[in-house]
């Protein structure tokens, strides 16, 4: 069987209000299959990636977030 994830990922509507939804429910997800697995010491591993720093950007601020990955 195969899934069109592309689509479904299309699909999906974020609340503005919650946009780190996802990714809090992907380390949920994570975190259980870790202990059903039976496991001591799992690991979960998350990149974000930055677009580069914007002219005039004040030093304080950060870059919009382009991308984030597990791995």
């Amino acid at each position: 069987m195969q899934a069109n994830t592309i689509g479904r990922v299309k699909n999906v509507r974020l609340s503005a209000s919650k946009p780190l939804s996802p990714l809090f429910e992907a380390i949920v997800n994570s975190i259980d299959a870790i202990e059903e697995r039976g496991e001591l010491q799992g690991q979960i591993m998350v990149s974000v990636s930055r677009d580069d720093d914007l002219p005039g950007m004040k030093e304080d601020s950060m870059a919009p977030c382009s991308g984030i990955r597990s791995d």
